[in-house]
């Protein structure tokens, strides 16, 4: 084949591998711009519906606990007396025993949270680790394209000097 058909045939290639990608781009954000229609539909239809079942509980939680109120009143009237002294001794021992139990929580959350913040930091590390190793890896990968890039337009260029040559 001659070169000039080798370069129709080369840039026929590269114009149907363009329009290939364009049209494939074009589809996949037709079908993106559809689904996220689809996605915020859905969301408004939810929030809707969660929203007036929300309303439902809170009225009926509103009517109950109204009745609720009223009958703890009047028990509450009826063995005030009585539960005071009760109330008092259990109260004491209640305060003990939420400040032990918040002593032991503070302690496990403390330890847990600097555990917690091993295994982040560990991963932060490992994270930043891969991450460098990436890019080094992706402008390694960059720096051999530009190579081979350079070394092709080169070519190109040492082609054309020598057909200048030959033609005279």
């Amino acid at each position: 084949m001659s070169l000039s058909e080798d370069m129709s045939r080369l840039t026929a290639e590269m114009r149907a591998a363009y329009d290939s990608r364009v049209a494939a781009v074009g589809a996949l954000q037709k079908e993106t711009e559809a689904q996220l229609a689809a996605t915020r539909q859905a969301h408004l239809t939810m929030a809707t519906a969660q929203r007036q079942e929300l309303e439902a509980f809170n009225a009926a939680l509103e009517k109950d606990v109204a009745g609720m109120l009223g009958g703890f009143d009047a028990a509450h009237k009826a063995m005030s007396a009585e539960q005071q002294q009760k109330l008092d001794e259990f109260t004491g021992n209640l305060r003990k025993d939420v400040a032990d139990f918040l002593k032991t929580c503070d302690n496990e959350r403390q330890s847990m949270s600097q555990d917690q913040r091993q295994r982040l930091d560990a991963f932060m590390a490992d994270l930043r680790e891969r991450t460098q190793t990436f890019i080094a890896d992706a402008n390694a990968a960059r720096m051999e394209v530009r190579a081979d890039h350079l070394a092709s337009k080169e070519a190109w260029a040492q082609f054309n000097q020598d057909m200048e040559k030959r033609r005279g």
